[in-house]
């Protein structure tokens, strides 16, 4: 999803798990005077200002574009651990064959079976989120781990009055036990290393991410909300 901020002449790609929930609380202001911490569901309860990938391509020579990106296999244990590991799986992934509670590699190898372009949000390649015919289109793409160079420059590009000051984590994980757990297994799992380098082997490539993930394990021990 690509969020317009017309007035602001800027457009954030949104990538489900990482940090997606925190940077829209951040970004409500320029849209709404409405208050995040009242909201059960940021996603839903905003009307966001989207717009397609084509439509993009139209206002992008005048528009500061991002986007956050995370290591693929940090990022699925996020997923698995917000969206499977509880008592009704959430709807989409259900949708598409994943049950509640399964096998962390049971979750690994059936997502290997679904093409990305069928693929639910939350397991679907962040390269397909934010390439057009195979060319990356935000101006500034950055891992997580230097989430900070988001909120100064598009902070800076906003102005210092349109937007508030790094915004707090909004982890929505279930458990940040759980997540730790997960996150420590999978980084010793061969099989688990071998589906995500195949799955995700673009981003792995644009992003220069490596397994295991020790810049994910040395970073919070919190999903990244979304």
């Amino acid at each position: 999803m690509i969020i317009h901020f017309a007035p602001q002449k800027l457009a954030y790609f949104a990538v489900p798990k990482v940090a997606n929930t925190s940077l829209r609380a951040w970004l409500l202001p320029l849209i709404s005077d409405a208050d995040y911490r009242t909201m059960r569901n940021i996603h839903q309860e905003v009307d966001w200002p989207r717009i397609s990938k084509p439509q993009f391509t139209r206002i992008a020579a005048e528009t500061f574009s991002f986007a956050v990106l995370r290591n693929p296999w940090e990022r699925l244990v996020s997923t698995y651990v917000d969206k499977i590991c509880r008592p009704q799986v959430h709807p989409a992934l259900g949708a598409q064959g994943f049950e509640a509670d399964m096998d962390f590699i049971d979750f690994a190898e059936k997502l290997a079976t679904i093409r990305d372009r069928d693929a639910d949000v939350h397991i679907r390649s962040q390269w397909a989120m934010i390439t057009l015919d195979n060319r990356v289109l935000p101006d500034m793409v950055v891992d997580i781990g230097q989430i900070g160079k988001v909120f100064r420059v598009v902070g800076a590009w906003c102005g210092a009055d349109a937007l508030p000051g790094a915004p707090a984590h909004l982890n929505q994980t279930n458990s940040r036990s759980k997540f730790a757990k997960v996150l420590t297994s999978a980084a010793q799992h061969a099989q688990y290393r071998d589906i995500i380098a195949r799955r995700y082997k673009r981003e792995i490539a644009l992003m220069g991410y490596t397994y295991p993930f020790s810049q994910g394990l040395s970073l919070r021990l919190t999903s990244g909300t979304g």
